[in-house]
């Protein structure tokens, strides 16, 4: 990840390093997107979220534990979306879609079940939207999910 510097009119240069837990955890970057207050959320195919505070300089690292379900769904994260009640929505490569709550550090995961037509349509997450309602949209790689956030109600658009 790069970061331009206009006092300097220079870059930074952030990298993963192995022997350094407050690094960028994986040098494939594949979403960045900044909250209200200033941080910024950065998606890595393979070391998961990364919580970057400008004023910190440091990152926060955000890994799937398949033994912890309070944790990230997958580690490959496709998209991100900060929702309006705070949290951060977090679309991944095969494992999901994951709903962080900032406020603890704890995710919800959405995953889907052949058996269930109210769960997630597929588990290949490529996009995100937040409408006007509040109505979380999910693009995944077998069709498109309305997710109503207050009725808790998932609903199926396939092809």
């Amino acid at each position: 990840m790069n970061r331009f510097d206009r006092t300097s009119n220079s870059y930074i240069y952030y990298r993963n390093d192995p022997k350094d837990p407050f690094s960028l955890s994986d040098d494939h970057v594949y979403s960045i997107v900044g909250d209200e207050h200033g941080t910024i959320w950065i998606g890595t195919f393979g070391g998961g979220l990364n919580r970057f505070e400008p004023l910190r300089d440091g990152f926060t690292r955000f890994v799937s534990d398949p033994d912890d379900p309070e944790t990230l769904s997958g580690d490959r994260v496709r998209t991100l979306l900060p929702g309006r009640e705070g949290e951060l929505w977090v679309g991944t490569h095969l494992s999901g879609l994951s709903r962080l709550d900032v406020a603890t550090g704890k995710f919800k995961r959405y995953r889907n079940d052949p058996a269930d037509p109210r769960s997630l349509s597929d588990d290949l997450v490529y996009s995100l939207y937040e409408d006007r309602a509040g109505g979380l949209w999910v693009g995944t790689g077998n069709g498109l999910n309305a997710y109503d956030t207050f009725s808790v109600v998932l609903e199926r658009y396939l092809y």
